[in-house]
């Protein structure tokens, strides 16, 4: 699982959660490609998730929330 995983646009990372997390399931050892895992172990280097600025922007919202 990674928690900005959505931000990859890899296909075979699925969303998990409400917020930007995806994970991949693998049933057998055989389904795993290294070079498609290193490839994202190597994303979070580069797209790195501001989770400050994500939750201050929701923050408002969730006081509304309970008005609607």
């Amino acid at each position: 699982m990674f928690w900005n995983g959505q931000t990859f646009e890899e296909p075979a990372l699925k969303p998990v959660g409400k917020y930007r997390a995806a994970q991949a399931v693998f049933a057998d050892s055989a389904e795993i490609d290294p070079k498609v895992i290193r490839r994202w172990l190597q994303q979070p280097r580069s797209d790195v998730f501001d989770s400050q600025a994500f939750f201050t922007k929701l923050q408002p919202l969730a006081i509304l929330a309970p008005l609607r």
